[in-house]
């Protein structure tokens, strides 16, 4: 399961989710921007002690590594983004 999220027009990755075979032991993976993909073993981000294997958890941990973007931060983002491309 990707959690991902439309924000002006652009859909940003968030994490993954990947199903171990128990619904309740979902395994994390965020979304690495510097590598353009996703990292399961990566645990230093804001929002990781939320990770606790459930879609609430990893919507939680998402929220905070990539928190929405606002008037204030989006001169920040959009440049990242420009220099990743």
């Amino acid at each position: 399961m990707y959690l991902d999220r439309s924000e002006y027009g652009h859909i940003l990755k968030i994490c993954r989710l990947s199903y171990t075979g128990n619904i309740e032991e979902l395994k994390f993976a965020i979304y690495k921007y510097s590598r353009e993909q996703y990292d399961p073993d990566d645990w230093a981000f804001p929002g990781f002690q939320h990770v606790d294997e459930t879609i609430e958890g990893a919507m939680r941990a998402g929220l905070k590594a990539y928190p929405p973007q606002t008037k204030k931060n989006m001169g920040i983002i959009d440049i990242v983004r420009n220099i990743l491309k």
